[in-house]
């Protein structure tokens, strides 16, 4: 038996360590999990503090991009980020038996990991083992994937979800769909003359800053990620183009109302609708040509990215009809 052990244990390793990302590493362990008998239910979470380290943001994983917004366990999520040591722990939830993974002290954003069900002695050892491996690896792909200076997914990391979304999307008749993904950049204004007069200090609590604001005021089913200096690219899903219209004063307001360090700010704010059909690299090539000529054609603004092949007027104004 305890060969049989062994062999099931390197197993398991091998599945894990063969995934090449973060989201294809994470599905993976969500679907291991489930497969266990005892298992009735399982959430993966991110936290992310504030740059005072006195709040967090704490967000469900994903688990596609089209899911419905609506996390029934989020409360317990959030106490167990207060109370929790790290490590792998058991709850009792009104009586219902849980584990917790937690990864506190070892990965930045935290990751915790739900697993409703009462487990055997047997699989409680699995899932200590399985926590060991997921943070060591999730780590290697943290170091490669993400921001160092927010934690956010870098600008290669934007292109991958752009490439998962668009092949996501083909063949689920997009233009038919009323509520569309949209990609949207922030950039914030004269953050260069900023940091040159406050230092690069300053710049690091900007962005650290507004990267926990953004994270907080979009659905877990949005990613965020550093697109460049001084600027953030959020992917938002499932907007009506009005609906989207709002959200996006309701994000500039809130970044121009907030007491930043050493003062206000103001950000423009570009987006433009995620076709399918249109390659990544033409896409990232558009939005980086349309979002730095608002920047420099204006600030404190919040502009619609129109068709590819047009050249945006600055203070121009587009009525999107039929969404």
């Amino acid at each position: 038996m305890l060969i049989d052990d062994t062999k099931y244990a390197f197993q398991l390793s091998a599945m894990l360590m063969s995934h090449k990302g973060y989201e294809s590493l994470t599905h993976a362990v969500i679907h291991y999990l489930y497969s266990m008998d005892e298992v009735e239910y399982v959430a993966v979470y991110e936290s992310y503090e504030d740059a005072k380290q006195d709040e967090m943001v704490i967000k469900r994983f994903a688990l596609a991009p089209d899911e419905e917004d609506q996390d029934y366990h989020h409360e317990l999520a959030q106490k167990c980020a207060i109370k929790s040591r790290g490590g792998v722990s058991k709850l009792n939830v009104y009586h219902d038996p849980w584990v917790l993974l937690d990864s506190l002290g070892r990965l930045n954003p935290r990751r915790m990991i739900l697993v409703k069900g009462d487990m055997s002695p047997s699989n409680m050892a699995i899932i200590e083992g399985l926590d060991k491996i997921y943070t060591s690896k999730v780590a290697l792909f943290d170091a490669e994937e993400r921001d160092s200076r927010t934690n956010l997914y870098s600008r290669s990391s934007l292109k991958v979800m752009l490439e998962d979304l668009v092949t996501f999307y083909r063949g689920k008749n997009f233009n038919d769909q009323p509520m569309k993904t949209w990609l949207v950049t922030v950039g914030i204004d004269d953050l260069d003359q900023k940091s040159e007069e406050y230092g690069a200090h300053y710049t690091d609590k900007i962005l650290t800053t507004l990267s926990y604001l953004l994270n907080k005021n979009i659905k877990y089913t949005d990613s965020l990620a550093c697109y460049g200096d001084g600027k953030f690219a959020l992917i938002l899903n499932l907007y009506r183009a009005r609906e989207l219209e709002a959200k996006l004063d309701e994000l500039h307001k809130m970044i121009e109302s907030y007491s930043f360090p050493a003062g206000s700010l103001t950000a423009s704010i570009g987006y433009t609708m995620i076709d399918p059909m249109i390659p990544v690299d033409l896409m990232m090539e558009f939005v980086d040509r349309k979002s730095g000529y608002l920047m420099r054609n204006g600030s404190s603004q919040v502009q619609y990215l129109n068709a590819i092949n047009e050249t945006p007027t600055a203070g121009e104004t587009i009525n999107l009809q039929g969404f």
